[in-house]
């Protein structure tokens, strides 16, 4: 084990230790609770240093990364463009396709043409499927959109919390919504 690590195998340690402390732990005098905040002085430094030391470790991988990310996604972008072009175009054509084979079925159920050729033409269309010689397959997947969100079985409905709290935090708290009680939780910051 390299100094490095045995120096994060303590830190962790007395973590450790720490936590085991004060796992119970409650004040009852004001002695104990300037204690308390002593000691959470001392936790919120350390992970500071922890938090610095990793910053320090990864800072470059991390710019490297970005940089080599934002290269990369610029350099895909046309091809990305294309490929959606690209499948549009083949997606209009399976489109064209199953358009044909419906006429050609309604055609052979309606009007069967008598000439043996056609019969034959419209027989091959009715059954055809779209092939693709890249091995792209069209699949077919089942979506939806909301046409009127009052009949919308409430199961179905979230909530925006993120809006939800916004507007607490605009109103610090004077606002009334229909179904939601608001309130103030205490943290302790840092």
């Amino acid at each position: 084990m390299t100094d490095y690590e045995k120096k994060h195998e303590e830190t962790y340690s007395t973590g450790l230790t720490f936590v085991e402390e004060f796992k119970d732990w409650a004040i009852t005098s004001a002695d104990q609770a300037a204690h308390t905040d002593e000691a959470l002085k001392d936790v919120l430094s350390r992970i500071k240093a922890i938090e610095d030391e990793r910053k320090a470790i990864t800072g470059d991988l991390n710019q490297a990364l970005k940089k080599t990310n934002t290269f990369f996604r610029k350099v895909r972008t046309p091809y990305e463009e294309l490929r959606d072009n690209l499948k549009q175009a083949l997606l209009a054509w399976d489109e064209r396709l199953e358009t044909e084979k419906q006429v050609a079925k309604q055609l052979l159920l309606e009007d069967p043409p008598e000439d043996p050729e056609q019969l034959k033409a419209l027989v091959e269309v009715s059954g055809q499927a779209p092939q693709h010689e890249s091995g792209i397959k069209v699949r077919k997947t089942w979506d939806f959109e909301v046409t009127d969100m009052s009949l919308v079985p409430d199961e179905y409905k979230t909530i925006d919390s993120a809006a939800v709290r916004g507007t607490i935090k605009v109103s610090k708290g004077h606002t009334q919504i229909p179904g939601i009680r608001v309130f103030q939780k205490k943290s302790i910051s840092g």
